[in-house]
């Protein structure tokens, strides 16, 4: 597809730690990019801090964007990716920073809002039915029928927040980690070579009054998210590198949860279209959780395998996401707004992929996508 002038693009992606914007100035041939990284105030904080947050992402994506070509082209077209859920005062923030970030007024219909789960679908280069498996801080499947007579019909099961319940991701395992801690401690359950191993990685100190002082020092939800969640790597190490019964077992019981969220979500979607998964069903895998371990990679391929075969499920397909989700907001903006082809959305896509992989990375490693080679699935 060419265009009489340029097609001026912002995405805007991120989660808990971090958001990415991307600026896609597409011509004939497609133009350059401009990939700025800054880290953004999560949705459940001060609005205000939100604001401010994205404003400054977009005003440093604009000066880059006018050294560089001397304006930003025609009228800009936004796709947010910043959560999993879409609530109406998030977004009336994020227009409003966009608006004053130096890309001009933003008329409603030049503004998307897609969920985390949409952008993965999109930066896979789907158009089936699907499931989005995230491991993250939270996890969650989303579910996504493929484009049929109708609109795209779509369920999410997990991952709805930190006091939603065991969803099987980072945070849970790391509060599973601390309450195993406190009951070796204390003497509600034998202690263990975990607790062995947890004391020589934490050093001295090692007791329950240091335990609660490092608690209520992460007071502040947010570092307390954080810190939590960052006990599932010692997980990992402990299961992976030291064989750890505790810590094996409970990434099998993370990797259950995720698979019974995509049985959930699979089922659910049959109910409200009969045709979904009888062609059978992508499962896109994302999350730093996957992304790090191989051990925990295998556990979920065949939790979530299993899962769906017992509900009847067949022809599953299992598709490691190795792009950042904000090429799915560009995807989304290509396919669903400028209805660019599925071949010409996907080539553009593919000439930008290796450039935001050099600049902020790609999404699994070497160790996580030989699970796949192997065949553990």
């Amino acid at each position: 597809m060419t265009t009489d002038k340029p097609l001026s693009l912002l995405c805007i992606s991120g989660a808990t730690s971090g958001s990415t914007g991307l600026y896609v100035r597409i011509s004939d041939p497609p133009g350059a990019i401009v990939v700025e990284g800054l880290p953004i105030t999560p949705l459940e904080s001060d609005p205000s801090l939100l604001h401010y947050s994205v404003l400054t992402l977009c005003n440093r994506i604009h000066s880059r964007v006018v050294s560089k070509y001397g304006s930003h082209g025609s009228d800009c077209l936004v796709t947010f990716g910043l959560s999993s859920t879409t609530t109406g005062g998030a977004l009336e923030q994020l227009v409003s920073a966009a608006d004053h970030g130096g890309f001009g007024r933003l008329s409603p219909e030049k503004v998307s809002w897609i969920t985390r789960g949409e952008a993965c679908y999109y930066a896979a280069g789907l158009d089936s039915d699907a499931i989005v498996a995230k491991t993250g801080t939270v996890a969650f499947a989303h579910g996504i029928s493929a484009a049929r007579s109708g609109p795209r019909v779509m369920h999410r099961v997990g991952g709805w927040g930190l006091m939603s319940g065991d969803d099987g991701g980072a945070y849970h395992i790391g509060r599973s980690v601390l309450f195993r801690l406190f009951q070796e401690q204390d003497g509600r359950a034998d202690r263990t070579e975990f607790s062995d191993q947890m004391e020589r990685l934490m050093g001295s100190g090692f007791d329950i009054p240091s335990l609660v002082s490092w608690i209520r020092r992460q007071r502040i939800e947010q570092a307390l998210r954080v810190e939590v969640s960052e006990l599932a790597r010692v997980a990992i190490y402990l299961a992976e590198e030291k064989h750890d019964k505790f810590c094996m077992d409970l990434l099998w019981h993370a990797a259950r949860h995720v698979g019974v969220s995509c049985r959930v979500a699979a089922s659910r979607l049959k109910s409200l279209d009969e045709m979904f998964g009888m062609n059978g069903i992508d499962v896109v895998l994302h999350g730093r959780l996957i992304k790090h371990s191989p051990m925990f990679a295998t556990y979920v391929l065949a939790s979530i395998g299993k899962e769906l075969e017992e509900a009847g499920f067949g022809n599953i397909r299992f598709i490691p996401l190795q792009v950042r989700p904000i090429l799915g907001c560009l995807m989304f903006t290509l396919r669903e707004r400028l209805r660019y082809s599925i071949a010409d959305s996907t080539s553009i896509g593919a000439q930008l992929k290796q450039s935001l992989a050099s600049q902020l990375g790609d999404e699994f490693g070497s160790g996580v996508l030989a699970a796949f080679a192997r065949g553990d699935k």
